[in-house]
């Protein structure tokens, strides 16, 4: 389970998991972001090969764009992940049983908003993929994505 918590004062925010441990209980809820910031928006959790969760938040301060945040869960949560964006509005994320996940969101290049996309591979890595779309694209709530269980994946926006 994903959630913000409220943190502080001026609206200072942080992304918390809390795992299931069988129908039991849960675990201590962990805040995973460090450096919390004023906003926290889609935050989503995925579960991959092997059932390993996937946490993915954007840190936003109410001057600067949005840094999409991600963080894995093998025997502990590891170290936040940023991936490379210049966030213009909203994203999804999917995991495949191939432990491999794709995400994408509405970007500004500074003349346009696009369709951006990154894909990680199933030993963790980040890399940013071509635009998905490069025309003016305005998208609201925002593109969102479905994956297989061989690592294709397919987005879809209105």
């Amino acid at each position: 389970m994903l959630w913000n918590r409220y943190i502080g004062p001026g609206g200072i925010y942080a992304p918390v998991a809390a795992r299931s441990q069988g129908m039991a209980a849960w675990t201590v809820p962990l805040e995973l972001e460090t450096a919390p910031a004023t906003q926290q928006s889609f935050v989503l959790a995925l579960t991959q090969a092997a059932g390993e969760p996937l946490a993915v938040w954007v840190n936003q301060d109410v001057q600067s764009p949005g840094v999409i945040r991600t963080a894995r869960f093998d025997t502990a949560w590891g170290a936040p992940q940023s991936l490379p964006t210049n966030l213009g509005g909203r994203g999804d994320f999917a995991g495949s049983a191939n432990g491999e996940a794709f995400g994408v969101w509405t970007e500004y290049d500074g003349a346009r908003y696009l369709v951006a996309s990154a894909k990680r591979d199933s030993a963790g890595l980040w890399t940013r993929m071509p635009d998905v779309a490069t025309t003016n694209t305005t998208i609201d709530p925002g593109p969102v994505i479905a994956t297989d269980d061989t690592g294709n994946a397919a987005a879809l926006w209105v």
